[in-house]
Protein backbone atom coordinates (compact mmCIF):
# COMPACT_ATOMS: atom_id res chain seq x y z
CA UNK A 1 0.00 0.00 0.00
CA UNK A 2 1.74 3.10 -1.23
CA UNK A 3 -1.03 5.67 -1.64
CA UNK A 4 -3.48 7.55 0.52
CA UNK A 5 -5.80 4.54 0.82
CA UNK A 6 -4.08 3.85 4.14
CA UNK A 7 -5.99 6.86 5.52
CA UNK A 8 -9.29 5.10 4.83
CA UNK A 9 -7.99 1.76 6.11
CA UNK A 10 -7.07 3.28 9.46
CA UNK A 11 -10.45 5.02 9.64
CA UNK A 12 -12.23 1.68 9.15
CA UNK A 13 -9.98 -0.20 11.60
CA UNK A 14 -10.81 1.98 14.60
CA UNK A 15 -14.53 0.98 14.89
CA UNK A 16 -13.58 -2.72 14.65
CA UNK A 17 -10.92 -2.52 17.34
CA UNK A 18 -13.12 -0.35 19.58
CA UNK A 19 -15.95 -2.90 19.29
CA UNK A 20 -13.61 -5.73 20.32
CA UNK A 21 -12.28 -3.69 23.25
CA UNK A 22 -15.83 -2.99 24.42
CA UNK A 23 -16.66 -6.69 24.32
CA UNK A 24 -13.91 -7.56 26.74
CA UNK A 25 -14.40 -4.52 28.95
CA UNK A 26 -17.71 -6.10 30.03
CA UNK A 27 -16.16 -9.34 31.29
CA UNK A 28 -16.42 -9.84 35.02
CA UNK A 29 -13.15 -9.27 36.81
CA UNK A 30 -11.61 -7.32 33.94
CA UNK A 31 -9.83 -4.05 34.51
CA UNK A 32 -9.53 -3.51 30.76
CA UNK A 33 -12.60 -1.30 30.68
CA UNK A 34 -10.65 1.86 29.94
CA UNK A 35 -9.06 0.40 26.80
CA UNK A 36 -12.12 1.13 24.68
CA UNK A 37 -12.33 4.63 26.14
CA UNK A 38 -8.73 5.37 25.16
CA UNK A 39 -9.29 4.03 21.68
CA UNK A 40 -12.40 6.19 21.25
CA UNK A 41 -10.48 9.34 22.21
CA UNK A 42 -7.56 8.49 19.91
CA UNK A 43 -9.88 7.65 17.01
CA UNK A 44 -11.65 10.99 17.43
CA UNK A 45 -8.34 12.88 17.37
CA UNK A 46 -7.39 11.04 14.20
CA UNK A 47 -10.76 11.63 12.54
CA UNK A 48 -10.69 15.35 13.35
CA UNK A 49 -7.14 15.63 12.00
CA UNK A 50 -8.08 13.99 8.71
CA UNK A 51 -11.25 16.09 8.41
CA UNK A 52 -9.23 19.25 8.97
CA UNK A 53 -7.02 18.41 6.00
CA UNK A 54 -9.88 17.35 3.74
CA UNK A 55 -12.16 20.30 4.52
CA UNK A 56 -9.63 22.77 3.17
CA UNK A 57 -9.24 20.90 -0.12
CA UNK A 58 -12.62 19.33 -0.90
CA UNK A 59 -16.34 20.19 -0.88
CA UNK A 60 -18.15 19.50 2.38
CA UNK A 61 -20.32 16.69 0.97
CA UNK A 62 -17.30 14.84 -0.38
CA UNK A 63 -15.62 15.02 3.03
CA UNK A 64 -18.73 13.47 4.60
CA UNK A 65 -18.56 10.58 2.14
CA UNK A 66 -14.87 10.01 2.82
CA UNK A 67 -15.27 10.21 6.61
CA UNK A 68 -18.82 8.97 7.30
CA UNK A 69 -20.26 9.45 10.77
CA UNK A 70 -21.30 5.78 11.00
CA UNK A 71 -17.73 4.56 10.51
CA UNK A 72 -18.58 2.55 7.36
CA UNK A 73 -15.77 3.81 5.17
CA UNK A 74 -15.99 3.21 1.42
CA UNK A 75 -12.41 2.22 0.60
CA UNK A 76 -12.90 2.70 -3.14
CA UNK A 77 -13.24 6.46 -2.58
CA UNK A 78 -9.75 6.56 -1.09
CA UNK A 79 -8.24 4.92 -4.18
CA UNK A 80 -9.03 7.90 -6.40
CA UNK A 81 -5.79 9.38 -7.86
CA UNK A 82 -7.47 12.80 -8.08
CA UNK A 83 -7.98 12.74 -4.31
CA UNK A 84 -4.30 12.05 -3.73
CA UNK A 85 -3.40 14.92 -6.04
CA UNK A 86 -5.71 17.25 -4.09
CA UNK A 87 -4.02 16.31 -0.83
CA UNK A 88 -0.58 16.79 -2.39
CA UNK A 89 -1.59 20.30 -3.36
CA UNK A 90 -3.12 20.93 0.08
CA UNK A 91 -0.19 19.94 2.32
CA UNK A 92 2.69 19.37 -0.10
CA UNK A 93 4.44 16.18 -1.21
CA UNK A 94 6.88 16.09 1.70
CA UNK A 95 4.21 16.53 4.37
CA UNK A 96 1.97 13.95 2.69
CA UNK A 97 4.83 11.43 2.70
CA UNK A 98 5.34 11.99 6.44
CA UNK A 99 1.58 11.61 7.02
CA UNK A 100 1.53 8.25 5.21
CA UNK A 101 4.57 6.99 7.15
CA UNK A 102 2.82 7.73 10.43
CA UNK A 103 -0.36 6.01 9.27
CA UNK A 104 1.44 2.87 8.11
CA UNK A 105 2.89 2.50 11.62
CA UNK A 106 -0.52 3.15 13.19
CA UNK A 107 -2.13 0.58 10.87
CA UNK A 108 0.38 -2.10 11.90
CA UNK A 109 -0.27 -1.43 15.60
CA UNK A 110 -4.06 -1.45 15.15
CA UNK A 111 -3.89 -4.80 13.36
CA UNK A 112 -1.75 -6.21 16.17
CA UNK A 113 -4.25 -4.98 18.79
CA UNK A 114 -7.10 -6.43 16.73
CA UNK A 115 -5.37 -9.83 16.53
CA UNK A 116 -4.65 -9.95 20.25
CA UNK A 117 -8.23 -8.98 21.12
CA UNK A 118 -9.50 -11.67 18.73
CA UNK A 119 -7.40 -14.20 20.60
CA UNK A 120 -9.31 -13.31 23.77
CA UNK A 121 -12.50 -14.91 22.40
CA UNK A 122 -14.55 -16.57 25.19
CA UNK A 123 -14.11 -20.35 25.59
CA UNK A 124 -17.04 -22.75 25.43
CA UNK A 125 -16.07 -24.93 28.39
CA UNK A 126 -15.24 -24.08 31.97
CA UNK A 127 -11.50 -24.22 31.42
CA UNK A 128 -11.80 -22.06 28.30
CA UNK A 129 -13.78 -19.41 30.14
CA UNK A 130 -11.20 -19.32 32.95
CA UNK A 131 -8.36 -18.92 30.44
CA UNK A 132 -10.28 -16.15 28.67
CA UNK A 133 -10.81 -14.28 31.91
CA UNK A 134 -7.12 -14.53 32.81
CA UNK A 135 -6.14 -13.24 29.37
CA UNK A 136 -8.58 -10.38 29.67
CA UNK A 137 -7.28 -9.35 33.07
CA UNK A 138 -3.75 -9.41 31.68
CA UNK A 139 -4.88 -7.31 28.73
CA UNK A 140 -6.01 -4.63 31.15
CA UNK A 141 -2.83 -4.62 33.17
CA UNK A 142 -0.81 -1.42 33.11
CA UNK A 143 2.11 -3.03 31.23
CA UNK A 144 0.18 -5.45 29.06
CA UNK A 145 1.17 -5.70 25.36
CA UNK A 146 -2.27 -4.49 24.27
CA UNK A 147 -2.18 -1.44 26.51
CA UNK A 148 1.36 -0.59 25.41
CA UNK A 149 0.36 -0.76 21.75
CA UNK A 150 -2.67 1.46 22.37
CA UNK A 151 -0.42 3.98 24.10
CA UNK A 152 1.91 3.89 21.10
CA UNK A 153 -1.04 4.53 18.78
CA UNK A 154 -2.10 7.44 20.96
CA UNK A 155 1.40 8.97 20.94
CA UNK A 156 1.77 8.57 17.18
CA UNK A 157 -1.64 10.13 16.55
CA UNK A 158 -0.84 13.14 18.71
CA UNK A 159 2.57 13.54 17.05
CA UNK A 160 0.88 13.45 13.66
CA UNK A 161 -1.67 16.07 14.71
CA UNK A 162 1.05 18.33 16.12
CA UNK A 163 3.17 17.88 13.00
CA UNK A 164 0.32 18.94 10.72
CA UNK A 165 -0.66 21.82 13.02
CA UNK A 166 2.90 23.15 13.03
CA UNK A 167 3.24 23.11 9.25
CA UNK A 168 3.00 26.64 7.87
CA UNK A 169 0.00 26.98 5.61
CA UNK A 170 0.89 25.93 2.07
CA UNK A 171 -2.37 26.14 0.19
CA UNK A 172 -2.30 27.32 -3.37
CA UNK A 173 -4.94 29.00 -5.44
CA UNK A 174 -5.21 25.93 -7.68
CA UNK A 175 -6.34 23.71 -4.80
CA UNK A 176 -9.90 24.96 -5.23
CA UNK A 177 -11.04 23.19 -8.35
CA UNK A 178 -14.65 24.33 -8.42
CA UNK A 179 -15.54 27.49 -10.31
CA UNK A 180 -17.70 28.81 -7.53
CA UNK A 181 -14.85 29.00 -5.02
CA UNK A 182 -12.52 30.75 -7.45
CA UNK A 183 -15.21 33.14 -8.57
CA UNK A 184 -15.24 35.60 -5.70
CA UNK A 185 -11.45 35.88 -5.58
CA UNK A 186 -11.07 36.42 -9.31
CA UNK A 187 -13.61 39.22 -9.06
CA UNK A 188 -11.50 41.20 -6.60
CA UNK A 189 -8.62 41.85 -8.99
CA UNK A 190 -9.67 44.75 -11.24
CA UNK A 191 -11.31 47.05 -8.73
CA UNK A 192 -8.33 48.93 -7.31
CA UNK A 193 -7.95 51.41 -10.15
CA UNK A 194 -11.68 52.14 -10.11
CA UNK A 195 -11.56 52.77 -6.38
CA UNK A 196 -8.69 55.21 -6.83
CA UNK A 197 -10.59 57.05 -9.55
CA UNK A 198 -13.64 57.20 -7.33
CA UNK A 199 -11.64 58.74 -4.49
CA UNK A 200 -10.30 61.47 -6.75
CA UNK A 201 -13.73 62.11 -8.25
CA UNK A 202 -15.55 62.37 -4.96
CA UNK A 203 -13.06 64.90 -3.59
CA UNK A 204 -13.95 67.25 -6.43
CA UNK A 205 -17.62 67.30 -5.42
CA UNK A 206 -17.15 68.92 -2.02
CA UNK A 207 -17.67 72.58 -2.80
CA UNK A 208 -19.22 73.48 0.52
CA UNK A 209 -17.73 75.88 3.04
CA UNK A 210 -17.30 73.25 5.76
CA UNK A 211 -14.10 73.79 7.73
CA UNK A 212 -13.97 70.24 9.07
CA UNK A 213 -13.25 67.02 7.22
CA UNK A 214 -16.15 65.02 5.85
CA UNK A 215 -16.19 61.38 6.84
CA UNK A 216 -16.76 59.16 3.82
CA UNK A 217 -16.67 55.40 3.83
CA UNK A 218 -16.13 53.08 0.90
CA UNK A 219 -17.37 49.52 0.87
CA UNK A 220 -16.76 46.94 -1.83
CA UNK A 221 -19.01 44.04 -2.61
CA UNK A 222 -19.99 41.99 -5.61
CA UNK A 223 -23.64 42.65 -6.34
CA UNK A 224 -24.12 39.25 -7.95
CA UNK A 225 -21.75 37.28 -5.72
CA UNK A 226 -24.06 37.26 -2.76
CA UNK A 227 -22.13 34.68 -0.82
CA UNK A 228 -18.72 33.09 -1.49
CA UNK A 229 -20.27 29.65 -1.85
CA UNK A 230 -23.07 30.40 -4.27
CA UNK A 231 -22.60 29.07 -7.78
CA UNK A 232 -21.29 31.70 -10.18
CA UNK A 233 -24.03 33.25 -12.29
CA UNK A 234 -23.89 32.81 -16.04
CA UNK A 235 -23.72 36.55 -16.67
CA UNK A 236 -20.80 38.90 -16.11
CA UNK A 237 -20.33 40.00 -12.53
CA UNK A 238 -18.95 43.34 -11.44
CA UNK A 239 -17.89 44.68 -8.09
CA UNK A 240 -19.83 47.69 -6.91
CA UNK A 241 -18.67 50.46 -4.60
CA UNK A 242 -20.82 51.99 -1.92
CA UNK A 243 -19.94 55.38 -0.54
CA UNK A 244 -21.37 56.03 2.89
CA UNK A 245 -21.97 59.74 3.40
CA UNK A 246 -23.61 61.33 6.40
CA UNK A 247 -25.93 64.26 6.87
CA UNK A 248 -23.42 65.52 9.38
CA UNK A 249 -19.65 65.72 9.34
CA UNK A 250 -19.50 64.04 12.73
CA UNK A 251 -18.42 60.45 13.32
CA UNK A 252 -20.69 57.95 11.54
CA UNK A 253 -22.00 56.31 14.70
CA UNK A 254 -23.13 59.67 16.12
CA UNK A 255 -25.54 60.51 13.30
CA UNK A 256 -28.98 59.01 12.73
CA UNK A 257 -28.99 58.88 8.95
CA UNK A 258 -26.58 57.57 6.35
CA UNK A 259 -26.83 58.14 2.62
CA UNK A 260 -25.27 55.58 0.32
CA UNK A 261 -23.96 56.36 -3.15
CA UNK A 262 -23.68 53.09 -5.04
CA UNK A 263 -21.89 52.77 -8.37
CA UNK A 264 -24.04 51.47 -11.21
CA UNK A 265 -22.99 50.31 -14.66
CA UNK A 266 -25.85 51.66 -16.77
CA UNK A 267 -26.12 55.24 -17.96
CA UNK A 268 -29.27 57.28 -17.39
CA UNK A 269 -30.11 60.42 -19.38
CA UNK A 270 -32.19 61.68 -16.46
CA UNK A 271 -29.32 61.44 -13.99
CA UNK A 272 -28.10 64.77 -12.63
CA UNK A 273 -24.56 65.85 -12.00
CA UNK A 274 -23.44 66.23 -8.41
CA UNK A 275 -22.80 69.92 -7.88
CA UNK A 276 -22.50 69.86 -4.13
CA UNK A 277 -22.21 66.55 -2.35
CA UNK A 278 -23.15 68.06 1.00
CA UNK A 279 -26.45 69.36 -0.38
CA UNK A 280 -27.20 66.06 -2.13
CA UNK A 281 -26.66 64.06 1.05
CA UNK A 282 -28.87 66.39 3.08
CA UNK A 283 -31.67 66.28 0.49
CA UNK A 284 -31.69 62.49 0.15
CA UNK A 285 -31.45 62.06 3.92
CA UNK A 286 -34.46 64.31 4.55
CA UNK A 287 -36.64 63.29 1.60
CA UNK A 288 -35.80 59.59 1.58
CA UNK A 289 -36.21 59.36 -2.21
CA UNK A 290 -33.47 57.66 -4.21
CA UNK A 291 -32.02 59.43 -7.23
CA UNK A 292 -29.45 58.73 -9.92
CA UNK A 293 -26.49 61.06 -10.23
CA UNK A 294 -23.13 61.20 -11.90
CA UNK A 295 -19.74 62.65 -11.16
CA UNK A 296 -16.93 63.24 -13.58
CA UNK A 297 -13.80 65.06 -14.51
CA UNK A 298 -12.64 65.91 -18.01
CA UNK A 299 -11.88 62.28 -18.90
CA UNK A 300 -14.07 60.16 -16.68
CA UNK A 301 -17.69 59.80 -15.66
CA UNK A 302 -19.21 57.47 -13.08
CA UNK A 303 -22.93 56.90 -12.55
CA UNK A 304 -24.24 56.34 -9.05
CA UNK A 305 -27.50 55.83 -7.21
CA UNK A 306 -27.97 57.91 -4.05
CA UNK A 307 -30.31 56.48 -1.42
CA UNK A 308 -30.87 56.59 2.31
CA UNK A 309 -30.02 53.35 4.09
CA UNK A 310 -33.29 51.60 4.67
CA UNK A 311 -33.23 47.90 5.54
CA UNK A 312 -36.49 46.04 6.21
CA UNK A 313 -38.31 49.36 6.47
CA UNK A 314 -36.09 50.70 9.24
CA UNK A 315 -33.31 53.26 9.13
CA UNK A 316 -30.06 51.56 10.07
CA UNK A 317 -26.86 53.57 10.36
CA UNK A 318 -23.64 51.83 9.55
CA UNK A 319 -22.19 50.24 12.68
CA UNK A 320 -18.62 49.67 13.77
CA UNK A 321 -17.34 46.29 14.91
CA UNK A 322 -17.35 47.70 18.42
CA UNK A 323 -21.00 48.67 18.13
CA UNK A 324 -21.87 45.19 16.90
CA UNK A 325 -20.01 43.57 19.77
CA UNK A 326 -21.96 45.66 22.27
CA UNK A 327 -25.34 45.38 20.55
CA UNK A 328 -27.97 42.93 21.69
CA UNK A 329 -27.84 41.00 18.42
CA UNK A 330 -24.08 40.70 18.18
CA UNK A 331 -22.44 38.68 15.43
CA UNK A 332 -22.89 34.99 14.79
CA UNK A 333 -19.82 32.88 14.06
CA UNK A 334 -20.80 32.79 10.40
CA UNK A 335 -21.12 36.60 10.37
CA UNK A 336 -17.66 37.00 11.88
CA UNK A 337 -15.94 34.67 9.42
CA UNK A 338 -17.76 36.21 6.48
CA UNK A 339 -16.83 39.72 7.60
CA UNK A 340 -13.22 38.62 8.04
CA UNK A 341 -13.20 37.32 4.48
CA UNK A 342 -14.89 40.43 3.09
CA UNK A 343 -12.58 42.72 5.04
CA UNK A 344 -9.55 41.05 3.49
CA UNK A 345 -11.14 41.31 0.06
CA UNK A 346 -11.73 45.02 0.62
CA UNK A 347 -8.17 45.63 1.80
CA UNK A 348 -6.58 43.77 -1.09
CA UNK A 349 -8.65 45.92 -3.46
CA UNK A 350 -8.04 49.23 -1.71
CA UNK A 351 -4.53 48.91 -0.26
CA UNK A 352 -2.94 50.66 -3.25
CA UNK A 353 -5.55 53.44 -3.37
CA UNK A 354 -5.97 56.60 -1.26
CA UNK A 355 -8.79 54.89 0.66
CA UNK A 356 -6.34 52.82 2.70
CA UNK A 357 -3.15 54.27 4.09
CA UNK A 358 -1.24 54.10 7.36
CA UNK A 359 -3.90 56.12 9.16
CA UNK A 360 -6.83 53.79 8.52
CA UNK A 361 -8.42 52.30 11.61
CA UNK A 362 -9.18 48.64 12.06
CA UNK A 363 -12.43 49.44 13.88
CA UNK A 364 -13.95 49.10 10.44
CA UNK A 365 -17.61 49.90 9.98
CA UNK A 366 -20.12 47.38 8.71
CA UNK A 367 -22.96 47.94 6.29
CA UNK A 368 -25.44 45.58 4.69
CA UNK A 369 -27.24 45.49 1.39
CA UNK A 370 -30.25 43.53 0.20
CA UNK A 371 -29.74 42.14 -3.27
CA UNK A 372 -31.47 39.79 -5.69
CA UNK A 373 -29.59 37.06 -7.49
CA UNK A 374 -31.23 35.57 -10.55
CA UNK A 375 -31.08 31.84 -11.08
CA UNK A 376 -31.24 31.41 -14.81
CA UNK A 377 -32.08 27.70 -14.55
CA UNK A 378 -35.56 28.17 -13.11
CA UNK A 379 -36.15 31.93 -13.45
CA UNK A 380 -36.31 32.41 -9.71
CA UNK A 381 -34.62 35.08 -7.65
CA UNK A 382 -33.54 34.88 -4.05
CA UNK A 383 -32.80 37.80 -1.77
CA UNK A 384 -29.75 37.90 0.45
CA UNK A 385 -28.65 40.37 3.08
CA UNK A 386 -24.93 40.95 2.64
CA UNK A 387 -22.79 42.32 5.43
CA UNK A 388 -19.63 43.98 4.18
CA UNK A 389 -16.97 46.28 5.64
CA UNK A 390 -16.88 50.01 5.02
CA UNK A 391 -13.53 51.74 5.37
CA UNK A 392 -13.61 55.41 6.34
CA UNK A 393 -11.44 58.31 5.29
CA UNK A 394 -11.56 62.02 6.08
CA UNK A 395 -12.02 64.23 3.02
CA UNK A 396 -11.89 68.02 3.04
CA UNK A 397 -14.04 70.21 0.81
CA UNK A 398 -12.61 71.47 -2.45
CA UNK A 399 -12.73 75.06 -1.21
CA UNK A 400 -10.55 74.11 1.75
CA UNK A 401 -7.84 72.33 -0.24
CA UNK A 402 -5.70 75.46 -0.50
CA UNK A 403 -4.57 74.91 3.06
CA UNK A 404 -4.12 71.16 2.69
CA UNK A 405 -0.42 71.30 3.60
CA UNK A 406 -1.17 72.84 6.99
CA UNK A 407 -3.96 70.31 7.49
CA UNK A 408 -1.63 67.39 6.92
CA UNK A 409 0.99 68.88 9.18
CA UNK A 410 -1.52 69.50 11.94
CA UNK A 411 -3.18 66.10 11.97
CA UNK A 412 -0.38 63.76 10.94
CA UNK A 413 0.73 61.75 13.99
CA UNK A 414 3.82 59.59 14.12
CA UNK A 415 3.42 57.06 11.34
CA UNK A 416 2.50 53.54 12.37
CA UNK A 417 5.42 52.05 10.43
CA UNK A 418 7.87 54.41 12.15
CA UNK A 419 6.44 53.61 15.55
CA UNK A 420 6.81 49.84 15.19
CA UNK A 421 9.53 49.75 12.53
CA UNK A 422 6.87 47.96 10.52
CA UNK A 423 7.29 47.88 6.76
CA UNK A 424 3.73 46.62 6.19
CA UNK A 425 1.47 48.64 8.53
CA UNK A 426 -1.70 47.96 6.55
CA UNK A 427 -1.20 44.19 6.80
CA UNK A 428 -0.43 44.47 10.52
CA UNK A 429 -3.63 46.40 11.15
CA UNK A 430 -5.55 43.87 9.07
CA UNK A 431 -4.18 41.10 11.29
CA UNK A 432 -5.33 42.99 14.39
CA UNK A 433 -8.80 43.40 12.87
CA UNK A 434 -9.00 39.65 12.21
CA UNK A 435 -8.06 38.98 15.83
CA UNK A 436 -10.83 41.26 17.10
CA UNK A 437 -13.36 39.51 14.87
CA UNK A 438 -12.26 36.06 16.04
CA UNK A 439 -12.11 36.92 19.75
CA UNK A 440 -15.22 39.11 19.71
CA UNK A 441 -13.34 41.74 21.72
CA UNK A 442 -11.23 44.80 21.09
CA UNK A 443 -7.46 44.54 21.39
CA UNK A 444 -7.68 46.86 24.38
CA UNK A 445 -10.09 44.50 26.16
CA UNK A 446 -7.90 41.51 25.31
CA UNK A 447 -4.88 43.26 26.81
CA UNK A 448 -6.80 44.15 29.97
CA UNK A 449 -7.92 40.54 30.43
CA UNK A 450 -4.34 39.32 30.13
CA UNK A 451 -3.42 41.31 33.24
CA UNK A 452 -1.11 44.25 33.97
CA UNK A 453 2.39 44.37 32.50
CA UNK A 454 5.63 45.71 33.91
CA UNK A 455 6.21 48.09 31.03
CA UNK A 456 4.27 50.72 29.19
CA UNK A 457 4.13 51.08 25.43
CA UNK A 458 2.17 53.00 22.83
CA UNK A 459 -1.18 51.38 22.10
CA UNK A 460 -0.28 50.15 18.63
CA UNK A 461 2.93 48.54 19.84
CA UNK A 462 1.06 46.94 22.74
CA UNK A 463 -1.56 45.61 20.33
CA UNK A 464 1.04 43.96 18.17
CA UNK A 465 2.77 42.41 21.18
CA UNK A 466 -0.60 41.07 22.32
CA UNK A 467 -1.21 39.64 18.86
CA UNK A 468 2.13 37.83 18.98
CA UNK A 469 1.21 36.40 22.36
CA UNK A 470 -2.13 35.10 21.06
CA UNK A 471 -0.35 33.40 18.17
CA UNK A 472 2.43 31.87 20.26
CA UNK A 473 0.16 30.54 23.02
CA UNK A 474 -2.42 29.06 20.66
CA UNK A 475 -5.28 31.10 22.13
CA UNK A 476 -6.35 32.37 18.74
CA UNK A 477 -6.29 28.87 17.30
CA UNK A 478 -8.52 27.65 20.11
CA UNK A 479 -11.01 30.47 19.52
CA UNK A 480 -11.08 30.18 15.73
CA UNK A 481 -9.06 27.46 13.96
CA UNK A 482 -5.59 26.65 12.72
CA UNK A 483 -6.44 27.95 9.25
CA UNK A 484 -7.64 31.27 10.70
CA UNK A 485 -4.54 31.50 12.88
CA UNK A 486 -2.35 30.94 9.82
CA UNK A 487 -4.02 33.84 8.01
CA UNK A 488 -3.46 36.15 10.99
CA UNK A 489 0.15 34.98 11.32
CA UNK A 490 0.87 35.96 7.72
CA UNK A 491 -0.68 39.41 8.24
CA UNK A 492 1.24 40.07 11.46
CA UNK A 493 4.60 38.45 10.60
CA UNK A 494 4.44 38.29 6.77
CA UNK A 495 6.36 34.99 6.63
CA UNK A 496 5.09 31.64 5.43
CA UNK A 497 6.30 28.44 3.80
CA UNK A 498 5.46 27.88 0.16
CA UNK A 499 4.32 24.66 -1.49
CA UNK A 500 7.91 23.48 -1.92
CA UNK A 501 8.80 24.02 1.73
CA UNK A 502 10.76 27.20 1.14
CA UNK A 503 10.44 30.21 3.47
CA UNK A 504 8.79 33.20 1.79
CA UNK A 505 7.68 36.73 2.61
CA UNK A 506 4.47 38.59 1.84
CA UNK A 507 5.50 42.00 0.49
CA UNK A 508 2.86 44.42 -0.75
CA UNK A 509 5.23 46.03 -3.27
CA UNK A 510 6.14 42.70 -4.87
CA UNK A 511 4.61 41.65 -8.18
CA UNK A 512 3.40 38.37 -6.62
CA UNK A 513 1.63 40.08 -3.72
CA UNK A 514 -1.95 39.54 -4.90
CA UNK A 515 -1.45 35.86 -5.66
CA UNK A 516 0.39 35.22 -2.40
CA UNK A 517 -2.23 37.13 -0.43
CA UNK A 518 -4.90 34.89 -1.93
CA UNK A 519 -2.95 31.73 -1.11
CA UNK A 520 -1.95 32.59 2.45
CA UNK A 521 -4.75 34.84 3.74
CA UNK A 522 -7.89 34.61 1.62
CA UNK A 523 -7.86 30.85 1.12
CA UNK A 524 -7.48 29.96 4.83
CA UNK A 525 -10.31 32.36 5.69
CA UNK A 526 -12.40 30.92 2.88
CA UNK A 527 -12.05 27.38 4.22
CA UNK A 528 -13.08 28.58 7.68
CA UNK A 529 -16.15 30.29 6.22
CA UNK A 530 -17.24 27.41 4.01
CA UNK A 531 -17.68 25.12 7.01
CA UNK A 532 -20.85 27.14 7.65
CA UNK A 533 -22.33 26.66 4.18
CA UNK A 534 -25.22 24.54 5.46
Amino acid sequence: MSGIEVIGVVLSLYPIVISLARTYSNLKGSNAGDLSGKLIVVSQIYENTIKGILESALPYQQVRRLVPSDGLVDQTLWQDPALQQSLCVRIGNVNLAVLLQYLERIQVLLNQVRTELDNLCPGTDVLGRVVTRIKTIRAGAEKSPIREKINQIKDLTKELRDFLDDRPFTTTYQQFQSQRSAFIFNSSQPTGSKAGELFELIKEQYTCACQKPHIIGVGCYCATCTQPLTDPPKFHSEWAFRLACHASIEAPTEVPTTVVLETISETDPEAAAIRDLCSLVEEVASEGAARKVWIDTENNRMYMKAARIDVNGQKKPIMTFGDLRQSGNGLTAKDRWELALRLCLAIVQLCETPWVNESWTWDVCVSQVSTNVNDRSDDRSDEYLIKFPVIYREVYSKDYQADSASIQTAVAPMQFSELLHDEEPVLTKLGLALIELAMGKSMEDIRKESGPTDWTAPQLLADRCMAMNLLQTGKLRKEASKAYENAVHVCINRNFTDLHGNPSQLVSKHSTFLERFKDTVLMPLFEVWKRYEV
